[in-house]
C-alpha cells in the first residue's frame, strides 16, 4: 500500500520533529516524555527510527545499544501500522531516556477485526514468512509488555544500555 508521501515529505516531517524537541538536558536527567504522533504508514517508520537514534545518541548511548532499541521500536511501530491502524490513523511513540535506561511505548488505536495481543509470545515455524516481530522485540529488550488499550494495542519496552 502506497502512502502518497514523498522523500521530501518525510524529510520535512523529520525536520519538524527535530525542531519541536526541547533542548537536550544533561545525561543525568530524564529525556522525555518525548511523544511523537506519526501517520500510520510505513514511510513514517524512518522518521521514528531517526528521531529515536538521535535521542539515544544525545544521551550517550553507543551505536550497538541504540541499534537494539531502534530495531525493537521499529518492529512495534510496524506492527501498529500494519495490524492495528486504519488508513489516516496516528501511531503514538512515547520515548523516555534516563542515562543508561530507556522506556518506549508504542500505541495504536486499533481497527475493527484487528488482532488482539497474544497471551504468550510464540516463535513461528521456520517456514513461516511472517510473525517474528514480537519474538525479536522480546529478545532485544529487558522487559516487554503487550496489552490492549481500549480498542488498540500498547507495547511497552524497557531497555538498558549495555557496556561497550
Amino acid at each position: 500500500m502506497k502512502s502518497g508521501r514523498t522523500a521530501s515529505d518525510t524529510h520535512d516531517m523529520s525536520t519538524r520533529l527535530r525542531r519541536s524537541r526541547t533542548p537536550v538536558p544533561p545525561p543525568s536527567t530524564t529525556v522525555g516524555p518525548s511523544i511523537v504522533l506519526v501517520p500510520a504508514d510505513l514511510v513514517s517508520l524512518g522518521v521514528v527510527r531517526a528521531a529515536l537514534q538521535r535521542a539515544l545518541g544525545d544521551e550517550g548511548w553507543d551505536a550497538q545499544s541504540a541499534a537494539r532499541v531502534v530495531l525493537a521500536v521499529a518492529e512495534a511501530a510496524a506492527n501498529a501500522v500494519e495490524h492495528g491502524s486504519v488508513p489516516g490513523a496516528l501511531v503514538e511513540v512515547d520515548v523516555r531516556v534516563r542515562g543508561a535506561e530507556a522506556r518506549v511505548r508504542v500505541a495504536d488505536a486499533g481497527r475493527a477485526g484487528g488482532p488482539h495481543p497474544p497471551e504468550v509470545i510464540a516463535t513461528p515455524p521456520p517456514d513461516a514468512l511472517r510473525g517474528r516481530g514480537m519474538v525479536i522485540m522480546q529478545g532485544l529488550c529487558e522487559r516487554l509488555e503487550i496489552r490492549s488499550n481500549g480498542s488498540g494495542t500498547e507495547v511497552i519496552m524497557d531497555f538498558e544500555r549495555r557496556a561497550a
